[in-house]
């Protein structure tokens, strides 16, 4: 016989067996031309994913985080710019501010008529120069000539360094019991760590 079941073709090969191309099972099933894994059955790999795709291609651009720590990094350095030149300023205004305080001191003794007291805010060579005495005379004279301090504003401060050498000065206006406007430069020593009055106050002695 040479029909039927009994032809046996061999598995592959063309015919009517059961896994022969025209029988039940042939690979033209239903899911296509090109079998169930081929690029139009349901099982192709989905868009992105081809030796192009995202899975397979090159890799996604790494972060660039250099630039942003750049910037920290320059941030905080002018931060603490910024601070060190503030300190650096209140240091130096609060030092110009100690040399003003020293004559506001001095001239407001002379303006209370404690003789005495502005004696002591003189430096070391300027109170060789005559006792306490000597100076509370010369400024009572002052005062009976009309001359004494009735007021002050000393404002104009300045500290240089020349060779080592530290020059201090605080000026103003130092207006007198007669109406009379001086306008005067005191210059400041300073003796065991204390600022003391040098020079500038002559004019304020003897009613000169």
């Amino acid at each position: 016989m040479t029909d039927g079941w009994n032809q046996n073709p061999q598995p592959g090969e063309p015919g009517q067996g059961p896994y022969g191309s025209q029988g039940p099972y042939a690979r033209q099933g239903p899911y296509g031309q090109q079998g169930p894994y081929g690029q139009q059955g349901p099982f192709a790999p989905p868009p992105g994913y081809g030796p192009t795709g995202y899975g397979y291609g090159a890799p996604p651009p790494r972060r660039r985080n250099g630039r942003k720590i750049l910037f920290i990094v320059l941030g905080v350095v002018l931060v603490l710019f910024a601070a060190c030149g503030t300190g650096g300023y209140l240091l130096y205004r609060n030092q110009l501010k100690v040399n003003a305080d020293k004559v506001n001191e001095f001239l407001g003794d002379m303006k209370q008529q404690d003789y005495s007291k502005a004696y002591d805010q003189l430096c070391g060579n300027d109170r060789a120069k005559g006792s306490v005495s000597d100076f509370s005379d010369a400024g009572w004279a002052a005062r009976a000539a009309n001359r004494g301090v009735r007021s002050f504003n000393i404002k104009s401060v300045r500290t240089n360094t020349t060779n080592g050498v530290v020059t201090r000065t605080a000026g103003g206006t130092v207006t007198l019991t007669n109406g009379t406007v001086l306008t005067k430069t005191f210059s400041l020593g300073k003796e065991n760590g204390k600022l003391c009055v040098d020079t500038g106050y002559a004019e304020l002695l003897n009613g000169a």
